[in-house]
């Protein structure tokens, strides 16, 4: 079937993944298709956008009706170097990877393959979690200078504002560390 066709791959964190525009390209070449914006919102609060669409396809001429496949995706501006400027347009491009993921365009088997998830959310995911083990470490090397002039109640505060994303064990470590015996110089 040609919807499943293998299509170019990129390696990202060491997994194969087809690319969105290689998705829609595919989908171009092959198929009558169209792209639906279902819903598009800006949540001011959280500074996150989320998008949904859906795509129809033909997947055959003869074909009376367009088959329908949905995707939704959401981006917080700021979060990666992409979404610094573009995270609606981000969004819009993850919502249509995954409905074309659906629709089977793209798929990918095996342990060392990530189909449904967008090349910019796996680029994310990975230097996300770069980015907070960076922030926790410097945290943990100014760890007495934080302890001078907060409480760990108003910087487990100033972290939650700043969406630092830190895992509940990285909490609870910071927590143990902030209330144990300050060192001596």
């Amino acid at each position: 079937m040609e919807r499943l066709k293998q299509l170019k791959t990129v390696s990202i964190h060491g997994k194969a993944y087809v690319m969105v525009d290689q998705r829609l390209i595919h989908c171009a070449e092959n198929f009558d298709y169209n792209v639906k914006i279902k819903e598009v919102k800006y949540f001011a609060d959280i500074k996150t956008w989320l998008t949904h669409v859906a795509i129809e396809i033909k997947w055959s001429k003869d074909q009376e009706f367009y088959n329908v496949y949905e995707g939704t995706a959401q981006e917080t501006i700021g979060q990666g170097m992409i979404n610094k400027t573009s995270a609606l347009e981000n969004c819009y491009t993850s919502a249509v990877g995954k409905a074309l993921a659906s629709a089977g365009i793209g798929i990918i088997t095996g342990k060392d393959s990530s189909s449904t998830a967008s090349g910019d959310e796996m680029q994310k995911a990975k230097t996300s979690s770069e980015e907070i083990d960076k922030n926790f470490n410097l945290i943990l090397q100014h760890l007495d200078d934080y302890r001078s002039k907060y409480t760990f109640i108003e910087f487990e505060e100033k972290l939650y504002k700043r969406n630092v994303g830190f895992s509940a064990d990285q909490m609870k470590q910071l927590s143990e560390l902030w209330n144990a015996p300050k060192t001596a110089a």
